[in-house]
């Protein structure tokens, strides 16, 4: 199996969880990632996977309490991708990190994407 370019994975993770927030929070994606890309230049998937801590920043300036923050992180970002991966007992860890240490979150969700080649095959069907 030829091994996927990180851009095209980027994609793949963005548009799965494009289609996993507009069928369940019609608008609220459009919304956020307005807001990353007018703070950052960057999507929030983006952000997600490269930069937390600007991605922290970006929802620090939309959510002013630590629990809506996390409300958001978890059900639009984590959630989706963990799903996916059943790998959801990961998602405590993963919001602990994000907020405390954002730059060990990164390389955790990384790990736990695993291989550029899963990610591709996991995240090619929508669902």
């Amino acid at each position: 199996m030829k091994k996927s370019e990180p851009r095209e994975i980027l994609k793949e993770i963005e548009k799965y969880i494009q289609h996993y927030v507009r069928s369940r929070f019609s608008g609220m994606y459009e919304s956020l990632n307005l807001s990353c890309l007018a703070l950052s230049g960057k999507t929030c998937v983006n952000l997600l996977l490269n930069n937390p801590l600007d991605l922290r920043r970006v929802l620090e300036t939309r959510y002013s309490d630590k629990y809506s923050l996390l409300l958001v992180l978890g059900h639009f970002f984590l959630k989706p991708l963990l799903i996916k991966l059943d790998m959801l007992e990961a998602e405590d860890e993963l919001k602990s990190l994000f907020l405390n240490n954002p730059d060990r979150f990164r390389d955790k969700l990384l790990e736990i994407l695993g291989a550029p080649s899963k990610i591709t095959d996991v995240f090619k069907e929508y669902g």
